[in-house]
């Protein structure tokens, strides 16, 4: 094989492989987060069964996750309070209207 071809060949295995390094780093990174979310939400939810604060293996960055971490569910929450207290108005005006009708057709009768 001719050194051109040989050179050729080394360099689109060496951009190969350096972005299944790269490919690879970002997986890694992607999961040492998914692990540090999964952490502090079983952390979180392990202080609010116990009552008791499991904060003492977190440091000041870690607090600070878990700050955001419950302010999101906490925003979560206050969403799904909002949604269903639309859909009882929904409900009770559904109810209220059905009501109506049935005592028209009673008194239309």
């Amino acid at each position: 094989m001719p050194m051109i071809e040989k050179s050729q060949k080394m360099l689109n295995q060496e951009s190969f492989l350096k972005g299944m390094i790269s490919k690879t780093n970002e997986q890694l990174k992607k999961a040492r987060k998914q692990n540090h979310e999964k952490e502090l939400r079983h952390t979180m939810f392990q202080s609010l069964t116990t009552g008791i604060p499991q904060f003492q293996n977190l440091n000041l960055m870690d607090m600070g996750d878990l700050e955001q971490l419950i302010n999101q569910k906490l925003n979560e929450i206050d969403g799904r309070i909002e949604n269903l207290g639309e859909e009882v108005i929904e409900n009770e005006s559904k109810m209220s209207k059905l009501h109506n009708n049935a005592c028209e057709g009673i008194h239309g009768m």
